[in-house]
């Protein structure tokens, strides 16, 4: 009886599929592995600090490749900082650095992140740091890692007893929408092995070990349904990985179909902001250059009518010279003879006082002679 319920229920198709681990699968990269790990907060790359507490100076200098340039900030201050990162990304190591001798360095800091800015934080570590000047790696768990766009880095507690806490370095590691994409890619499918076994094979191997046991006990009936329930979990996990497969190729399709959305909103946008800037720019020259033939035509105007005034002005002054040497020509020939007239009175006045003068010499000649 239980050979034929057995029987019954084994009318599937005689090869049945059994799914292996994959062969050869690559290993997500570890989040200790970060020497050739790209810095989404690099200044480099589009990373800009947001917001600081007041006292803090020079944030910029933890986006720059530098160790000679670093945030200056006193202990006693609130200290935290807001930074924008170069792309949404799967944020899982923040790393930190205080380099400068004579100062301060973290203890306990807080890490959030949100995707919008300004919006409500979200909490997604607490670490206690090492009293070292050394990069020091914080690892986020993975139950608390989001899509992230912005980060902020709050310090709660410092070592020592110094009035500067600096910071040099600020590096926060993560995986990007195409890289995790890629990774999902790269991993290969379950593979499928195809074992034949036909039901009547079966049904004699479970007739054999009946035969074989000594005692009529249900041990036979415990392993024909340890068979029966181990190929219901086989089923169940095959319907299991072909859904999620399924499910996971809808996801890919969506994102990937969401993605040709965004670019080509983007290239139809740009297209636009193209056309836009073509116009305003082709206005703006037809506004300058008519206002420069306006300009033009101005001056043009303004230099004919000084060509015209200092034409007039040299009429003018031709004239002015003529009747200035003719009113010369008679002042001269008027005075010559107002000369004339004058010199001849004065011959005529002279005549008298000429004879009177020579008669009083004669007479003082006579006298002298006389004594």
């Amino acid at each position: 009886m239980h050979l034929s319920v057995f029987a019954q229920v084994c009318t599937i198709p005689s090869p049945f599929q059994i799914e292996t681990k994959p062969k050869d699968v690559k290993p997500i990269i570890s989040p200790q592995n970060t020497t050739d790990r790209f810095n989404f907060a690099s200044f480099d790359c589009g990373a800009l600090v947001l917001g600081t507490n007041p006292e803090a100076k020079q944030a910029t200098a933890i986006l720059i490749k530098s160790k000679d340039q670093y945030m200056l900030n006193p202990c006693a201050a609130k200290k935290y900082i807001e930074v924008e990162l170069c792309e949404e990304i799967l944020v899982d190591t923040i790393q930190l650095a205080n380099l400068e001798f004579f100062s301060s360095v973290f203890k306990k800091i807080k890490v959030l992140t949100t995707t919008r800015y300004p919006s409500t934080w979200q909490l997604v570590g607490e670490f206690t740091a090492q009293n070292s000047r050394k990069l020091q790696s914080f690892v986020i768990d993975e139950h608390q890692r989001g899509w992230s766009k912005y980060v902020r880095i709050e310090f709660d507690s410092h070592y020592g007893s110094e009035f500067y806490c600096p910071l040099t370095t600020l590096k926060v590691l993560g995986t990007s929408m195409v890289e995790d994409m890629k990774r999902v890619e790269a991993e290969p499918s379950p593979t499928i092995v195809q074992i034949p076994v036909s039901v009547p094979s079966l049904i004699e191997t479970v007739q054999l070990q009946e035969i074989t046991t000594e005692s009529p006990t249900p041990t036979p009936i415990n392993e024909k349904d340890s068979i029966f329930k181990s190929i219901l979990k086989r089923l169940s996990n095959l319907e299991k990985n072909t859904t999620s497969q399924k499910q996971l190729d809808e996801v890919k399709e969506q994102v990937l179909g969401q993605v040709k959305i965004s670019f080509d909103s983007l290239d139809s946008k740009w297209n636009t902001i193209s056309q836009d800037i073509d116009k305003a720019l082709q206005s703006h020259l037809k506004q300058y250059h008519h206002a420069v033939q306006e300009q033009l035509s101005r001056l043009s105007k303004k230099e004919e009518q000084m060509n015209q005034i200092l034409s007039d002005l040299k009429d003018e002054m031709s004239w002015t010279h003529f009747w200035n040497q003719i009113h010369l020509v008679v002042s001269v020939f008027a005075l010559k003879a107002l000369l004339d007239q004058f010199g001849g009175w004065i011959t005529w006045k002279s005549k008298p006082l000429v004879q009177t003068v020579s008669t009083n010499t004669e007479r003082s000649k006579k006298r002298r002679r006389s004594h």
